[in-house]
């Protein structure tokens, strides 16, 4: 596997996944007005936001030792450089989920998390070792449907999440 699929892999594994189209975003705009009073009960987006980033940037740092172990990279820090979040990521992230967050697609955003965490968790104790690595897998397909919207509205807004601009350098 070569870098760039590495890091790509670690945060765009729903691209291939198909969408569910008009009737989930019907859905969630009927839950948003449904959900308003439990909105009270949730963390701010933001903090949400700061700990999906958080999660991907550990599984980012647990990785790039590997890569240089593995050739890919001369240094940790050219890893980093091409795979660590923005300094505008959680802005950029907070507005495209603005009007789509709201307790149900919370839930639903629960299993890409605790994937989020389990592989992060799994690289930083494969010791780089590649048949422990190839463990560290891909989230549930399930968790991809649930998750394929919020996912692809993060890309589109902000498409350095998907590494785009910083591969080509």
């Amino acid at each position: 596997m070569n870098k760039h699929t590495w890091l790509t892999v670690a945060f765009m594994s729903c691209l291939g996944c198909a969408d569910d189209g008009g009737a989930r975003r019907a859905d969630v705009a009927a839950d948003a007005g449904a959900d308003a009073s439990a909105d009270a009960g949730m963390p701010p987006l933001v903090d949400a936001v700061r700990e999906e980033i958080s999660l991907y940037d550990r599984r980012i740092r647990a990785t790039c030792p590997c890569l240089v172990a593995q050739g890919e990279y001369q240094t940790e820090e050219d890893c980093l450089k091409l795979g660590l979040s923005g300094p505008d990521w959680v802005d950029c992230a907070t507005k495209a989920l603005a009007a789509y967050d709201n307790p149900t697609t919370r839930s639903q955003s629960k299993c890409y998390f605790d994937f989020l965490r389990d592989a992060a968790e799994c690289v930083e104790m494969s010791n780089c070792a590649t048949d422990k690595l190839a463990l560290c897998g891909n989230p549930d397909p399930n968790c991809l449907a649930e998750n394929n919207e919020r996912l692809t509205l993060l890309l589109t807004a902000c498409p350095d999440f998907g590494l785009l601009s910083r591969v080509s350098q």
